[in-house]
């Protein structure tokens, strides 16, 4: 039998043995696959989408129609449907360049050290380079309308409601009342291809263009689209009366 102290070891019979050394030696606990975190947006690929990464490696965004079950089906893919980024700090933002990338959806994979791959984000990004059409059309909505119709563009109203029919649903739609030798005045609204409408602050009598232009969610924007409408607040006046005597 033998009897195991703190730094040596004897027999029976009481002879020792050599004195023994304890080292002490770290542990890492790896969990398992990395997890890669992408933050939803919608952007244009001159811009940078937002990632993280729990583990010290590599995160791809990847186009969704691209198949991915390895590392290898990504980095093999069309050169335009994916990007990179070395991770260098772990659970910290990290900036990931869309520069060549194709409009489309896109979702982030980590690859960690060990060469594991995560499983796909839950959120993506939309790369949207392509700019939205030009409104359909800006006028001088109906309730402001004081004309002979509720159409001709002709209005006592100083702070007029301006009617714009976009060509696409979301963004903003901005509206610009321009005149010579005034100030423009500008009021927006969000897109909608059934109307929407926003109202001008106080604006000076006469005939003012009307322009509007959709900016989409990526900051992509249209052409204008213009119209016109003429501001009278002044009332007709009278410089005299004649009567004719019989």
């Amino acid at each position: 039998n033998l009897s195991i102290g703190a730094n040596s070891v004897s027999d029976i019979s009481g002879n020792n043995g050599p004195s023994t050394t304890t080292t002490a030696s770290a542990v890492t606990i790896d969990n398992g696959p990395p997890i890669a975190v992408l933050t939803p947006a919608t952007l244009k690929n001159s811009q940078s989408a937002t990632v993280r990464l729990n583990k010290l490696g590599v995160v791809y965004l990847v186009k969704s129609t691209v198949s991915v079950a390895t590392e290898s089906d990504i980095t093999s893919a069309a050169g335009n449907t994916w990007n990179s980024v070395n991770v260098t700090a772990t659970d910290s933002d990290t900036s990931l360049s869309l520069t060549g990338l194709v409009d489309g959806t896109y979702r982030a994979y980590g690859v960690d050290a060990q060469n594991r791959l995560s499983v796909v984000s839950t959120t993506s990004v939309s790369v949207d380079t392509t700019a939205p059409s030009a409104p359909v059309s800006v006028v001088l909505d109906s309730s402001s309308d004081t004309g002979t119709s509720s159409s001709d563009g002709i209005t006592k109203d100083n702070t007029p409601t301006i009617r714009i029919v976009a060509s696409e649903n979301g963004g903003t739609v901005t509206v610009t009342a321009s005149r010579v030798f005034q100030n423009d005045v500008v009021c927006t609204v969000t897109g909608s291809t059934v109307g929407s409408t926003c109202d001008l602050s106080s604006i000076v009598d006469g005939v003012w263009t009307l322009s509007a232009v959709q900016t989409d969610a990526a900051g992509n924007f249209s052409t204008s689209v213009t119209g016109s409408m003429s501001i009278d607040t002044v009332g007709p006046t009278v410089s005299g009366v004649s009567t004719n005597s019989a």
